[in-house]
């Protein structure tokens, strides 16, 4: 395979996987394709025009046909089919190709602070792609492609994220069945792989700088590597019920020094979330 020992972040839509993607990327030798893995091979990721989306869509065509399943969409809550061995090699060129296409502010353009990323240094690094909501029913797939691909599951507190949810429009009942069926697959998964790692979105809020240190270990990345942490700016719940940012523009990425990143975190969003429930 063209990627070796690939990443994958399995969990929720505002479920602090963007966080969690940021931790990793820190690191030099992890790179992403553009967008999460649905919009790598269906497009409208950031940065994607209309013909980008349509030459994606071309590309997954194939996938589509020859598995007969629609595979890579996030709406999708079945456990997949296994699909022929060929795509086996077409998927991994494709995210392959795509990793190294994501030369973009808050993907591969930096792999530190003002330090560019070389094309030869996006192609040896490691893949590092993202699967919400549905796309987690694809572990067994990439299990099977990837022999030596790594899998981490993220976990947050099933209230906060359902008055998430439900203040962008979702009903109650919609997202208690997303929740089930997602939840149940990373937890079973977690107890099948043995290159599974599961961690809690409220570890990594309170306990970062130790929740760092043990994701890295388990990847086998070396932390003596990273000088500074990437995050990005992102609105937040207050207390009195507004939407904040931190600090800088939204999404943009912020690089802190290694012992200084805890600071970006605030503690009590679960709180205020659930204080927003009925």
């Amino acid at each position: 395979m063209l990627n070796k020992t690939p990443i994958f972040v399995n969990g929720f839509t505002r479920g602090g996987t963007n966080i969690l993607m940021n931790l990793l990327l820190s690191h030099p030798d992890v790179c992403m394709p553009r967008g999460e893995t649905h919009k790598v091979f269906r497009g409208k990721a950031a940065g994607d025009n209309p013909w980008n989306t349509l030459m994606k869509r071309i590309k997954y065509f194939p996938i589509v046909l020859f598995s007969r399943q629609d595979i890579f969409r996030s709406a999708n809550k079945k456990v997949r089919n296994n699909i022929p061995t060929f795509l086996h090699y077409y998927i991994d060129w494709i995210f392959y190709t795509e990793k190294i296409k994501a030369f973009h502010e808050f993907h591969n353009l930096y792999k530190n602070y003002n330090i560019k990323y070389t094309k030869s240094e996006l192609k040896n690094a490691r893949l590092l792609s993202k699967n919400v909501n549905g796309m987690v029913f694809n572990t067994d797939i990439f299990n099977k492609i990837y022999n030596d691909s790594y899998h981490i599951g993220i976990l947050r507190n099933g209230l906060a994220l359902c008055e998430s949810h439900k203040r962008r429009g979702a009903s109650v009942e919609h997202f208690s069945n997303v929740f089930y069926n997602v939840c149940n697959k990373i937890l079973n998964d977690s107890k099948q792989y043995e290159n599974y790692m599961l961690i809690k979105y409220e570890d990594i809020i309170n306990y970062p700088l130790s929740s760092l240190y043990s994701i890295y270990e388990f990847l086998n990345l070396d932390i003596s590597l990273l000088d500074n942490v990437r995050l990005q700016s992102k609105k937040t719940l207050q207390e009195n019920g507004s939407h904040a940012l931190n600090s800088g523009r939204d999404r943009e990425v912020i690089w802190y020094n290694f012992d200084e990143f805890p600071s970006h975190f605030k503690k009590d969003v679960n709180k205020y979330q659930l204080n927003n429930l009925t």
